[in-house]
């Protein structure tokens, strides 16, 4: 592979993963259309995947080979530094692509059926502590009106310190 080529396919690898990454969007649609770019959005991660480490090994053995070939440098200065520019271009797409991924997965927004199953959750949840309220609001009244209703026992300091009227 001579530096021009390098730098071809580099260029094409860098240029492949800003247009991947660009086109992904949040999925704001519902229904048919929702699945579709769902679909869509899905083939372009995986494709996104595959680009960068397709990328990532392609800059891997241009960096073996330019240090393998470090001498050929001194002969080739301009194409040695149009490929270094190539190199770390690629490294700023790369990037780039992995903050759109990032940032895709972080606005993906949850499906409906996750959103109405924590709802019923949630409503099953309220519901059984309003039902434990009534049953211990039941309770209490029940327990205050048999106190009502019944005759308190008198208090045992009252019943001691008071004399038998038998005795005086």
């Amino acid at each position: 592979m001579d530096l021009r080529e390098a730098i071809a396919c580099l260029d094409e690898y860098r240029i492949s993963l800003a247009n991947i990454g660009g086109m992904l969007r949040p999925n704001i649609a519902e229904g048919e259309l929702g699945e579709a770019i769902k679909k869509l959005n899905d083939s372009l991660i995986e494709t996104l995947n595959a680009q960068e480490k397709e990328a990532m090994i392609l800059s891997i053995m241009i960096w073996r080979e330019l240090k393998a070939t470090h001498e050929q440098v001194v002969d080739f200065p301009d194409g040695w530094a149009d490929l270094l520019v190539a190199l770390n271009q690629l490294n700023l797409a790369t990037d780039t692509a992995a903050e759109a991924r990032a940032e895709y997965l972080r606005k993906k927004p949850r499906p409906a059926n996750v959103n109405a199953k924590g709802n019923e959750l949630k409503n099953a949840f309220q519901a059984v502590r309003a039902q434990t309220r009534t049953n211990e609001q039941r309770r209490e009244r029940r327990i205050r009106s048999k106190d009502g209703s019944k005759k308190s026992p008198p208090d045992l300091v009252e019943t001691l310190n008071t004399p038998d009227p038998t005795e005086v």
